[in-house]
């Protein structure tokens, strides 16, 4: 019997292309998706003027009054994911990965993976390995559940730079050196899991953290179905993480103080 493999991902472009690649070989039983919870991150007298007038024009109207320096970073930054987006749609035809939820796979739909209603339908799958692809933090009751536990792509050579934005971190640094992916068992801690599978990552150095992540993520398409069925067949070791060292970043580290730092690297100043 085939091993029962559910994904726990997000509606992106490169989340579905992997459901399709997991659906041909080595299977899927169940996609969780994680949408938007449609909790607006801002106060009350913001989000009556946004009702009001509109997203899009507060956004220009608050970006009008920052400082030029804030301005021209922002403006670079959305260049730079522009470029990266078209870049990625261009590098998933090339590669042929269908960019489109597969046929016949159930999917359920959340916006929050380890919420009970969530947990239950995972659990209903009985799953052997959960595989997990741009989610959040899988809490203690979610990685109880598969007989042969989580796997996780990270955007990094583990144990360094672990948490989030790794390629911005990279390229802050200086530190093509540990530019790459890992795919990983899922613990408690973070990014801290047994390895499965590393990668290095090739690019022109320097480089923006917009287009080393896509590079990432065309090798996390291409790896992931195979270090599932390797790992599932026991093909694969699970190495612990040599240690002491490698910085765990959090999303409060991205500070604009610290993109500004980047950005004005990239302009020669």
């Amino acid at each position: 019997m085939s091993a029962r493999i559910v994904l726990l991902t997000n509606d992106q472009a490169a989340a579905r292309a992997l459901a399709s690649r997991l659906a041909a070989g080595p299977g899927l039983s169940l996609i969780i998706e994680q949408i938007p919870s449609g909790v607006s991150p801002y106060g009350a007298l913001s989000r009556t003027v946004r009702a009001v007038v509109g997203d899009r024009l507060v956004d220009r109207l608050v970006r009008y009054r920052a400082p030029v320096q804030v301005r021209r970073l922002l403006a670079w930054e959305e260049a730079a994911q522009q470029r990266a987006d078209t870049f990625l749609m261009r590098e998933l035809a090339s590669a042929g990965y269908a960019a489109e939820w597969p046929t016949g796979v159930p999917r359920f739909s959340t916006t929050d993976i380890n919420a009970e209603t969530s947990v239950e339908r995972i659990r209903s799958a009985r799953p052997d390995v959960l595989v997990v692809f741009g989610a959040q933090l899988l809490r203690a009751p979610l990685l109880a559940l598969p007989t042969r536990g989580a796997l996780y792509a990270h955007s990094s050579l583990l144990p360094h730079y672990r948490g989030t934005r790794s390629e911005f971190w990279q390229c802050l640094h200086n530190d093509p050196e540990h530019v790459g992916i890992t795919f990983h068992l899922v613990d408690a801690g973070v990014d801290t899991g047994h390895i499965l599978f590393q990668h290095a990552t090739e690019s022109d150095w320097p480089t923006d953290p917009f287009h080393l992540r896509v590079l990432n993520t065309m090798h996390v398409l291409h790896h992931y179905p195979d270090v599932v069925q390797r790992y599932l067949d026991g093909a694969l070791v699970a190495m612990e993480q040599p240690g002491p060292g490698g910085t765990t970043y959090r999303l409060k580290d991205h500070t604009v103080a610290r993109r500004m730092e980047l950005f004005q690297r990239t302009q020669g100043s």
